[in-house]
């Protein structure tokens, strides 16, 4: 059930659906927003991390296809906080 959200998320987002190891986030462009659908493929497969960055909506959690790239939350939290 869970995977099936996640891949129509990723397609309504014009995403590849494969993307699901979580490896940053990124402060949008001054006035942008995360798109509901980065917001709620988050809650699903990193509802921890999504947590921490819920209440800051121009920060967008970043994607990826390698399994390789995914990252701990501890990881993602560090890094933005080092920019």
């Amino acid at each position: 059930m869970k995977e099936a959200m996640v891949t129509s998320l990723s397609r309504s987002d014009s995403q590849d659906p494969n993307k699901r190891y979580c490896y940053g986030v990124r402060r949008n462009p001054e006035g942008e927003k995360r798109t509901p659908f980065n917001d709620n493929k988050t809650r699903l497969l990193r509802a921890t991390l999504y947590s921490e960055f819920s209440s800051d909506q121009s920060i967008s959690f970043c994607y990826s296809t390698d399994v390789n790239d995914q990252k701990s939350d501890a990881e993602i939290i560090a890094n933005f906080s080092n920019r």
